[in-house]
């Protein structure tokens, strides 16, 4: 006769193995672990199907690798989580894959319904703890009356949700003590029914066939089914394209993008857009943008005051404030037309090339500031079979205005609410995702918020970050308080947050290969040796001294381009 303890533990089991069986048959394989005892049927249940389990001492540290897994898999990863407070130190990465459109699914062990409220231990509301930021949230109960079909029946539909719909999906698993269940085989699951994610139709929709544009503007991707599109439309059109960083288009394996001659990509539209004149001659007056938003925050305003037309496609509603016509298509749904020549302004597109070709080359002679040259080594270190990761704030915007091209077979961001949170452990996530060696930039700031991941860190995963340390927020020496001496202090103790952290030094800490580089040649030595394992390469710059040459450096590009005289020069 089966005690109700029995019962009770019997129940646990068959739930969460009916969880993590359908999981894997779906197709997930990573998971991401913090220390529980209420996960504790999770846990066993996912070693048991199969899974890669990676073990993390911090749930907001775990929530970002798991983020990171499924930028690099593009296939949704699960962060497991014990209840109470734990589950809410996932908010920051689910609100970067809800805004950013990443699979990702968020399984959290919970007390017993009864138990909501009574003041018992470790216990809150869980269920709908994320708001709007998934795309929904299942409430499940372990009772030896639940019919498991309908628990497999609610683990499908939360893959297939995540991965359809591009977004986090929460699964709220509510267990009663026994925890300790049988670590049973996933041979011994019942007959399952497992989706089948088939590939969304492409070439359905025929918005582009009848329509004309003098540039495009790709904002960022995630889908890579939208990146190779958008480089077939940018390829089939041949006009002047600024490619933003988090667009895709600037890594080296863009299928598709064949003939860039053709197709010719610029960056640095930031240098243009204090010039009206040049921003009016080179993106025209019909502009066709893809995707989301760009790394600069002043491009869309700036097109709306030369009074160019923009048509939005694959933007899924994030930016639309100043386009003139919207089409809420996915970009993969497009069909790529044959444009012909005779359809294009050739004279209008050869004076905007040529123009093009003027600014890459003073961008070529002036002297990038530091933190800039530093970017432009790191991305040019990285070998074809390895991924960029760039963190928030000054190096993706000096990425996205310095660096033409990436080397690196892909690159990422959490650019979705562009927080520096979690930097260390997504990128940790994409190499382990991807197998491949990956290069992080970053700056200081953001290595020390995420620091204390590295506790849990294998230090053969290949990942080397480059921090670039001007000991403080310097990306705020460009705001207008930093010139004004009466709140000098309140700048530099509450803004910036000035420190003197040896970075090395706490990264030997937890165990890292770390090296102070000081000049960019011992940076160039460094960056020459292949990534194997987990390192970290500290190159120190002065922020006031950085600030003087970023000015020096925007007046020098606005005196070149004055030289140029009104355009097209005359024949």
């Amino acid at each position: 006769m089966t005690t109700d303890h029995e019962a009770i533990r019997n129940a646990n089991g068959r739930v969460a193995h009916a969880i993590a069986r359908m999981l894997f048959a779906c197709g997930a394989r990573h998971a991401v672990l913090a220390p529980g005892s209420r996960s504790t049927p999770l846990v066993i249940a996912l070693a048991a199907a199969g899974f890669e389990l990676q073990v993390v001492h911090d749930e907001r540290s775990g929530a970002f690798i798991a983020l990171g897994v499924a930028r690099a898999t593009a296939t949704p990863a699960l962060f497991v989580t014990t209840s109470g407070s734990a589950v809410v130190h996932a908010y920051p990465a689910i609100v970067e894959a809800s805004v950013d459109g990443v699979a990702m699914l968020l399984l959290s062990a919970d007390r017993p319904l009864e138990l909501i409220g009574s003041g018992s231990n470790q216990t809150m509301r869980q269920h709908g703890i994320f708001g709007g930021f998934t795309l929904r949230d299942y409430d499940l109960v372990a009772e030896p009356s639940v019919d498991v079909r309908h628990i497999e029946a609610r683990a499908r539909d939360a893959f297939l949700l995540a991965t359809t719909q591009r977004g986090p999906v929460h699964i709220n698993v509510r267990f009663k003590k026994p925890l300790e269940i049988d670590a049973r085989s996933s041979a011994d699951a019942a007959a399952q029914v497992v989706p089948t994610c088939a590939p969304v139709a492409r070439g359905q929709q025929r918005i582009l066939d009848d329509l004309d544009f003098d540039s495009i503007v790709v904002g960022r991707l995630v889908d890579a089914q939208d990146i190779v599109c958008a480089a077939r439309i940018v390829t089939a059109f041949g006009v002047p394209t600024h490619a933003t960083i988090t667009s895709g288009l600037r890594s080296q394996a863009i299928e598709g993008l064949t003939d860039k001659t053709q197709a010719p990509l610029f960056h640095g539209c930031e240098a243009l857009i204090d010039d009206a004149a040049l921003l009016r001659w080179v993106f025209g007056k019909r502009v066709l943008w893809l995707g989301g938003p760009t790394v600069s925050a002043r491009l869309g305003e700036a097109l709306r005051a030369a009074g160019a037309a923009v048509t939005r496609i694959g933007s899924c509603g994030d930016g639309d404030d100043l386009a003139t016509t919207i089409w809420d298509t996915p970009l993969r749904e497009v069909l790529v037309p044959e444009i012909p020549a005779s359809r294009r302004d050739a004279a209008r597109c050869r004076a905007a090339v040529e123009l093009v070709a003027r600014l890459a080359s003073i961008d070529a002679r002036l002297e990038a500031p530091l933190e800039a040259r530093i970017a432009r080594a790191v991305c040019a270190s990285i070998e074809r079979d390895a991924v960029l990761f760039i963190a928030n704030s000054a190096p993706v915007r000096d990425v996205d205005r310095y660096v033409a091209h990436v080397a690196a077979a892909s690159s990422h961001c959490n650019r979705g609410v562009s927080g520096i949170d979690g930097t260390l452990s997504t990128a940790y996530g994409v190499a382990l995702g991807s197998g491949a060696p990956v290069a992080l930039l970053c700056g200081d700031v953001a290595f020390l918020h995420d620091a204390g991941s590295m506790s849990a860190f294998d230090k053969s995963v290949r990942l080397r970050v480059v921090v670039i340390d001007n000991h403080g927020g310097g990306i705020f020496e460009r705001l207008p308080i930093a010139q004004e001496t009466a709140h000098a202090e309140i700048y530099e103790r509450c803004i910036v947050a000035a420190h003197d952290v040896d970075l090395a030094a706490l990264a030997a800490c937890y165990g890292m290969r770390a090296q102070r580089v000081a000049t960019q040649g011992e940076l160039a030595t460094a960056l020459a040796q292949p990534i194997e394992g987990f390192e970290v390469l500290v190159i120190e710059t002065d922020r006031h001294e950085e600030a003087r040459s970023r000015r020096a450096h925007r007046e020098a590009f606005r005196r070149a381009l004055a030289e140029l005289g009104p355009w097209p020069p005359k024949a």
